[in-house]
């Protein structure tokens, strides 16, 4: 294994790490925002608007990723 195979998998890794905590983020919030504690909703919309962001840029990196890295040939490799 080479040291750009390592990369682009690291960056996949990433990548798909941001995308699910974003998800979770977005299904707490929108699902058991009961349980998140003092939020007020201003504080809850921001934390959506925040985690909808972070799903857009994880989104936006394996598209990136898949097309500029060929990101299946890495991980099948």
């Amino acid at each position: 294994m080479n040291s750009s195979h390592l990369i682009i998998k690291s960056l996949l890794h990433k990548a798909e790490s941001e995308k699910a905590q974003a998800l979770a983020a977005l299904e707490i919030l929108t699902h058991q925002a009961a349980g998140i504690g003092d939020h007020t909703i201003h504080g809850l919309f921001e934390d959506a608007e925040k985690a909808l962001e972070m799903l857009a840029n994880a989104e936006d990196k394996l598209e990136m990723i898949e097309k500029y890295l060929n990101s299946k040939e890495v991980i099948r490799g």
